[in-house]
């Protein structure tokens, strides 16, 4: 029989954070690895960026983090998995930056100043990362200091970037839909991947704003709760966006243009 003790020791928002990690492992890691494989067909620079970095995160980071909490695992093991987790996020928001550098502000010199520093404070913080992997123990792995706030600084500027151009561009779509211009398929995956990159928004700020508080935020059931919701979002919107059902694609492409709504 199972002890009186059993239900108690199930947190219902933190196993929601479970489900919605292993969604977003699944539903980033395959969408990222078929958009490398279309890129390498395609040789196109976008697909590439977003798929690196999308697998990166999605398909490496996450899966190793749980590693890195595994209190089982051996200490070097644990180290191991930190630095590469550091290191995959770091490549894959960086590559996430530099997408929406190139599809939104190929132009603008500052945009491509911006993608830079995102890449010289992630090589700085890969760089402390390896160091504490190296000289301390998994414990240090975990604490919201000077580490935690830049990491999620940075992954809070990539994901509010790649919300806010996005949603631009998709206004700017909604515009020319009301003229009969445009592709609804097109105008649809950007839109879906604005709330992908606005429940990453969510989640990134909610574990920013209770580490201010001094706990870590994956014990908090404020910020389980969002990460569980934002990563589900997510996670639909990616799978909607980049491998769509037949059905909803079809609803998608025959859905009246604005102009014919209004």
């Amino acid at each position: 029989m199972p002890s009186s003790n059993a239900s108690e020791a199930v947190d219902p928002l933190a196993a929601l954070a479970g489900i919605a990690t292993l969604a977003f492992i699944l539903a980033g890691g395959t969408v990222g690895f078929r958009l490398i494989r279309l890129a390498l067909k395609s040789g196109e620079a976008p697909e590439r960026l977003i798929g690196w970095g999308l697998f990166l995160i999605a398909g490496i980071a996450y899966p190793v983090s749980i590693v890195m909490r595994a209190e089982a695992a051996p200490d070097a093991v644990r180290g191991l998995a930190f630095a590469t987790a550091m290191g995959a996020l770091a490549l894959g928001s960086t590559a996430l930056a530099e997408f929406v550098r190139q599809v939104f502000r190929p132009e603008t010199g500052w945009s491509k100043g911006l993608v830079w520093a995102i890449a010289a404070i992630w090589a700085a913080l890969f760089a402390v990362s390896a160091f504490v992997a190296v000289t301390e123990p998994p414990e240090n792995y975990f604490s919201t200091g000077l580490r935690f706030f830049v990491r999620q600084g940075l992954m809070v500027v990539v994901f509010t970037w790649c919300s806010l151009d996005a949603f631009h561009y998709w206004w700017k779509l909604r515009l020319r839909a009301r003229f009969g211009i445009g592709d609804p398929e097109v105008r649809n995956r950007v839109a879906l991947w604005c709330v992908a990159g606005a429940a990453s928004l969510c989640s990134s700020g909610a574990m920013t704003v209770v580490g201010l508080t001094g706990v870590n935020p994956l014990s908090d059931p404020v910020a389980s709760f969002v990460i569980g919701v934002s990563g589900l979002v997510s996670s639909g919107a990616l799978v909607l966006a980049f491998m769509p059902p037949k059905p909803y694609l079809a609803w998608v492409c025959g859905m009246p243009s604005a102009g014919e709504t209004a």
